[in-house]
């Protein structure tokens, strides 16, 4: 038998007894597992309730109330690529007995509640010494041995002939801290066209010690914005190796293997990248990857934001590549901008499935620095579940990325990886499906970008028809004296803005809120033409 993993405990301080004493694997095969859920405590317990695959596109919620000392329940759950993940709650004391029958996690301090987080695997340690079921016959190829130089100017090349010529750097270092070195990966391959397939192999930052592989598409030209964290080594350096195949490339050692296991590649590369700030040189060459530390906080000096309407939202979402899971409408929505810190808030709604979904875990900037770098991560995700998480925009872009990520048993033609910086994630077996599914999530803030150059834009590109005759710089974009209006407040005028959804509209607006105009190439001021009706509040953007 394959010995239960435990993933997270959660509740109940530090229980004296060992979470494996709760399980008991009693008969595993490719298919399913039958196991014991123990009453380990030595006493009587409140309840105990276990979330499992029951059935194919199935999560079941278990409960049992009281359960007495040393009782076992028996359950059997489906497997899928060779595992399942089963979560046992623990009511020892008190009143909890309906959210214990729920299976929601306890809170991290709870006294009278425990939540253990289990992954199960259904092959049994012949199939596994035998190659049989879901292992593949040949282990992928040990990563080679790089070589430790003085100093680095950002990701070394080390491919030692087997690599394909590039027009720049395709490995970029975004950040390191020591202990995690966080990169992006380019397609900037001579030669490649828009079907380039890229496997990019390391080991994930808190990933002990195993290699991962990731496979992504990327057009010519194209940048990954997914950002990747790898796990230092005690030299300071990590190794990250990248594989290309497509049919517009010679590599120089010609077609070879993958060491991901997949198909014939063209080129194969090894990058060495530094994890240490004082192992970079002090002088970098004009092609090398910019290399920063991780900052400790948030810019000292934030940049200030324009009170507009709906000054952040959600503008874009990219499916990962090997995401075959379309997004719901409606599964993440924006609920509040801080507009003196710059943090927005945002919720996640399961609209995946109509059960539950085993994980859900988000990489987000916490800084404003543009690097997603801080991991929020949940077991169990109910179906209409809303989840509130927050991130930072940065100044600098007008937006920022968030990656959504998404384990479930059922996501069966699914197989992204979490990019190392979730400790704990689920991770497959070597040339399986994850069943995990991934996204890029982009939450726009450009007004706050608008205000910061608003200074730099006084003699505005953008004018209108009816533009008012003034053009001192300390006068606002719209003066009431050319197109006045009757308001709540003094020195109202008239302005004309554009909406996709409403089309032209006249408002109302204090002089000073004009200003926004300079930002939209169909607005103007004074009434629209055409006699649009008259609105007061927030235009609209």
């Amino acid at each position: 038998m394959v010995e239960p993993k435990l993933v997270e405990s959660i509740g109940l301080g530090a229980p004296s007894l060992d979470p494996l004493d709760v399980i008991k694997i009693v008969k595993q095969d490719t298919e399913s597992i039958d196991f014991l859920v123990v009453n380990a405590f030595g006493k009587s317990v409140s309840a105990i309730s276990v979330n499992y695959h029951d059935d194919e596109g199935s999560i079941d919620c278990a409960a049992v109330s009281p359960v007495s000392a040393g009782a076992e329940i028996p359950y059997s759950a489906i497997c899928v690529d060779g595992q399942t993940d089963v979560s046992i709650y623990v009511v020892v004391s008190g009143d909890e007995t309906e959210d214990c029958n729920k299976c929601k996690a306890p809170s991290a301090d709870s006294a009278v509640m425990v939540a253990h987080y289990f992954e199960l695997s259904c092959v049994t340690e012949c199939d596994e010494n035998d190659s049989v079921g879901m292992v593949p016959t040949t282990s992928p190829t040990p990563a080679p041995q790089a070589t430790l130089l003085d100093c680095y100017t950002g990701a070394d090349d080390q491919s030692e002939g087997q690599g394909c010529p590039y027009s720049d750097m395709p490995i970029k270092v975004e950040s390191m801290d020591g202990q995690k070195v966080q990169f992006t990966v380019a397609n900037y391959w001579n030669g490649a066209g828009d079907n380039s397939i890229i496997d990019v192999r390391y080991n994930p930052f808190g990933g002990a010690d195993s290699l991962d592989c990731f496979q992504i598409k990327l057009k010519n030209g194209e940048v990954k914005p997914q950002i990747f964290a790898a796990e230092c080594s005690a030299e300071g350096v990590a190794e990250v190796e990248v594989f290309v195949t497509d049919v517009g490339l010679t590599g120089d050692a010609g077609m070879m293997d993958s060491a991901c296991g997949t198909s014939k590649v063209n080129c194969a590369h090894l990058f060495v990248l530094p994890c240490k700030p004082e192992i970079v040189c002090e002088t970098a060459s004009p092609s090398a990857s910019p290399v920063v530390s991780i900052p400790d906080g948030t810019p000292d000096t934030p940049a200030p934001v324009l009170d507009c309407a709906d000054p952040v939202s959600l503008v874009n979402v990219v499916t990962g590549s090997n995401t075959n899971e379309p997004f719901p409408q409606g599964a993440v929505q924006v609920d509040g901008y801080d507009t003196e810190t710059g943090e927005i808030t945002f919720s996640v709604k399961q609209k995946w499935k109509q059960g539950q979904v085993s994980w859900i875990s988000l990489v987000v900037d916490t800084d404003g620095d543009g690097i997603p770098e801080t991991c929020e991560k949940e077991n169990g995700f109910d179906v209409n579940e809303i989840n509130e998480y927050t991130t930072m925009c940065d100044p600098e872009k007008g937006s920022v990325i968030v990656q959504l990520y998404l384990h479930d048993g059922q996501f069966k033609t699914s197989s992204e990886l979490n990019p190392g910086t979730c400790d704990g994630w689920p991770t497959p077996k070597a040339g399986t499906l994850s069943n995990v599914v991934g996204y890029d999530l982009t939450f726009t803030c450009s007004c706050s970008r608008r205000l910061g150059v608003a200074s730099a834009m006084k003699d505005s590109k953008y004018e209108a028809a009816d533009e008012p005759s003034t053009d001192h710089d300390d006068m606002p974009y719209c003066v009431a004296e050319d197109f006045p209006c009757e308001g709540e407040e003094a020195n109202m005028v008239y302005v004309c803005h554009y909406s996709v959804r409403k089309g032209y509209q006249t408002f109302c607006v204090p002089e000073a809120d004009s200003d926004i105009l300079r930002f939209y190439a169909h607005d103007y001021c004074g009434p629209c033409e055409g006699g649009q009706g008259v609105t007061w509040g927030e235009m609209e953007g």
